[in-house]
């Protein structure tokens, strides 16, 4: 009898560094965090589950737009505050 165990990549230890490099420099943590992602996007298709793939997509979202979001919205708030 064979039985067909389901294939796993697991990217959260992944995100855990990445959000680390994050505490360490932005822009290496947005460079690494976009490399993991598309490799993760690229290998949903192989395996039958990817574990934390929601993580790195957070991780793009908050750490690396969201800085850039919030210094937009301080420059704008700033611009017409004077």
């Amino acid at each position: 009898m064979y039985y067909h165990y389901p294939r796993i990549r697991d990217y959260t230890p992944a995100a855990t560094l990445i959000l680390i490099l994050y505490f360490l420099g932005w822009f290496p943590g947005f460079i690494f965090n976009l490399i993991k992602l598309l490799i993760a996007a690229f290998e949903k298709d192989s395996y039958d589950q990817v574990q934390g793939f929601g993580c790195l997509v957070w991780l793009l979202i908050v750490c690396g737009f969201g800085p850039i979001a919030l210094l937009g919205f301080a420059y704008f708030a700033l611009l017409h505050l004077y």
